[in-house]
């Protein structure tokens, strides 16, 4: 099965003020739904499925085995 990259998966995440948004999740839905969750995956052969939700680090930022 083929899978596209995110183009920037380190990119970082912040709350509403503005602050670093450590320990945050990163849920995957399909486009449309509320309550169906897709699954992503570590690289572009679609074999090893991530995390639903993918949880931040302390940077804001996916973990490094996410990208």
């Amino acid at each position: 099965m083929g899978v596209k990259l995110a183009p920037d998966a380190r990119q970082q995440f912040f709350d509403m003020r503005g602050n670093v948004l450590a320990g945050g999740k990163l849920f995957a839905y399909m486009a449309g739904a509320v309550s169906t969750k897709l699954d992503t995956f570590a690289d572009s052969t679609g074999l090893v499925v991530n995390t639903n939700p993918i949880i931040l680090n302390e940077e804001g930022r996916t973990p490094r085995q996410y990208g």
